[in-house]
């Protein structure tokens, strides 16, 4: 990889963070952050200052939203290498449905929020309650709660 794909690694993966961040997905724009900011210290290059403003701007209301989660989930990401980063970006993170529902959305205002059809997001939570043994959706509340899928203050 020549200088020039690093820096747009860094930037491509910084917009997946911010696009993440916008579309109301924290936990995935802070595990992605966390990708950015690992990918940076390796390969000695810093986001240059515009970018890096913008990309703090959308991670902020993330950052917020996630609490005291938002270190391990920084840290989390930190540990992923760039092309399992781009494989969280290209998969429907699981783990953002199952917040979603917890905090009581309904499968329509989920599939809009993350931008996908209402079939995808019913096979979602189909797969996540059978994948956890539950069978109510108050279960999956419980469980994302306990595992910090949720802010503090929900």
């Amino acid at each position: 990889m020549d200088v020039g794909d690093r820096w747009i690694v860094q930037i491509a993966l910084s917009g997946f963070a911010g696009v993440a961040a916008k579309t109301g997905r924290p936990r995935l724009a802070l595990r992605l952050a966390g990708a950015v900011e690992a990918y940076q210290d390796v390969n000695k290059f810093s986001m240059p200052v515009p970018i890096a403003e913008i990309v703090d701007r959308w991670l902020a209301p993330a950052r917020a939203k996630a609490g005291s989660t938002a270190g391990r989930l920084l840290a989390e990401g930190r540990r992923l290498s760039p092309e399992e980063a781009v494989g969280l970006v290209l998969s429907n993170e699981p783990a953002e449905v199952a917040a979603l529902v917890a905090r009581g959305l309904t499968n329509r205002d989920i599939a809009a929020q993350l931008f996908l059809s209402v079939r995808t997001v019913e096979v979602h939570v189909d797969r996540i309650l059978t994948k956890l043994g539950f069978h109510t959706r108050t279960q999956l509340a419980a469980w994302a709660y306990e595992e910090g899928l949720l802010p503090e203050d929900t």
